[in-house]
């Protein structure tokens, strides 16, 4: 029984050790930095980590709330700068597609909302279930930033205040 219980341990303990893993160290830095930042520049927003889809790499996803409003953004770190962006090119590529799938059934359909200057290497407004939202690219790392409630809301205002946060966390990396 005790050679069972050990071997449970020990299975746990290296399943704990792997997911622990799944981040690297240079990101549990910045989501701790972005965490800080945050909780100082914005007094009363509430914070929580929730854990990415199972079997994800170099992924971290901040929950912000206040009030009736809350905000997520996620985080990627790719191997490389131009492995980050090709998928952030890519993204792109599929909102225009989906766009012009919808004006050829004669719907009006207009997902990337435009550029957004000064904000990591490139980054560019989109619309996600009736918000707007922020997707940037910054070196090696992808981060998008939404508005999750109350849904619609049209307004960009702490989508684009969040994204500017994380583009000052990840400028100092």
């Amino acid at each position: 029984m005790k050679r069972i219980a050990v071997g449970v341990f020990l299975l746990f303990s290296l399943y704990a050790v792997a997911q622990a893993q799944a981040v690297s160290s240079q990101l549990m830095a910045i989501s701790d930095e972005l965490k800080d930042k945050i909780t100082r520049e914005m007094p009363g927003w509430a914070y929580r980590s929730i854990e990415p889809i199972q079997g994800s790499k170099n992924v971290i996803i901040q929950h912000w709330e206040l009030g009736n409003m809350a905000l997520r953004i996620a985080v990627i770190q790719y191997d490389s700068e131009s492995r980050a962006t090709e998928f952030f090119n890519d993204g792109k590529y599929h909102l225009r597609l989906e766009e012009k799938a919808a004006a050829s059934r004669g719907i009006e359909l207009h997902l990337i909302k435009g550029d957004l200057p000064g904000v990591g290497t490139e980054a560019f407004t989109w619309d996600i279930r009736g918000s707007e939202a922020v997707a940037f690219r910054n070196g090696s790392f992808l981060v998008f930033v939404s508005l999750v409630r109350p849904e619609p809301n049209n307004d960009a205002h702490f989508s684009r205040v969040f994204a500017a946060h994380t583009a000052s966390v990840l400028a100092l990396k």
